[in-house]
C-alpha cells in the first residue's frame, strides 16, 4: 500500500464514524422542531398520559385546559390537564382514595411548582373542597372534586 492509501483509510473511517454520531442528533433535532411547531391539544396530552401509564381516563368530560412542557432529550417533562364533567365518572373513581390527604396535596403542589409559571390561573387547584385522589407511581397524580365535578391530572416525568 502506498502512503496516500494509508492516510485515506483512517480519514474515511473517522469521517464515517463522525457521521454516524452526528446524524442521529440532526434527525432528532428536526423531529423536535417539527413536533414543537404543531398545536398540542388537551386530548393529545391525555393520550400521552394514557400511553405512558396504561390508564384510561374518561372521555365524557370537557377538557378545559391542557399544558405539556416542550420535549426534552430523554422524554422528561410535565403534562397537566383540567377536565370538567356533567356526570360523575363513577366507574373510573372506584379505586380512588376517599379522604383528603395533606401528603397528597403537598406532593401535588410540589410537582406543580415546575409549571406554575406556565399554566393559566383558572387551572390552579383550590384544596378547600372535598376530593378523591389517586397516585400512579410517584409521578402521576389525579384529583377529582365531586361537588364541582372537576378533575385535574398531573404527570411529571423526571
Amino acid at each position: 500500500m502506498d502512503k496516500k492509501a494509508k492516510t485515506i483509510i483512517p480519514v474515511a473511517i473517522i469521517s464515517i464514524l463522525l457521521l454516524l454520531i452526528i446524524i442521529p442528533y440532526i434527525v432528532y433535532g428536526i423531529f423536535v422542531a417539527v413536533d414543537n411547531n404543531r398545536e398540542i391539544t388537551g386530548e393529545d396530552i391525555l393520550k400521552s398520559i394514557e400511553k405512558n401509564r396504561n390508564i384510561s381516563i374518561p372521555r365524557d368530560g370537557k377538557i378545559e385546559y391542557g399544558y405539556e412542557s416542550p420535549d426534552r432529550w430523554f422524554g422528561e417533562g410535565e403534562r397537566y390537564v383540567y377536565i370538567t364533567f356533567e356526570n360523575e365518572p363513577t366507574e373510573f373513581l372506584k379505586d380512588f382514595e376517599k379522604n383528603g390527604s395533606d401528603e397528597f396535596e403537598k406532593n401535588f403542589d410540589e410537582l406543580m411548582k415546575s409549571i406554575e409559571g406556565e399554566i393559566a390561573v383558572k387551572s390552579v387547584i383550590d384544596w378547600s373542597g372535598e376530593y378523591v385522589f389517586k397516585s400512579v407511581g410517584d409521578s402521576l397524580n389525579i384529583v377529582y372534586f365531586p361537588k364541582v365535578k372537576k378533575m385535574y391530572v398531573l404527570e411529571v416525568i423526571f
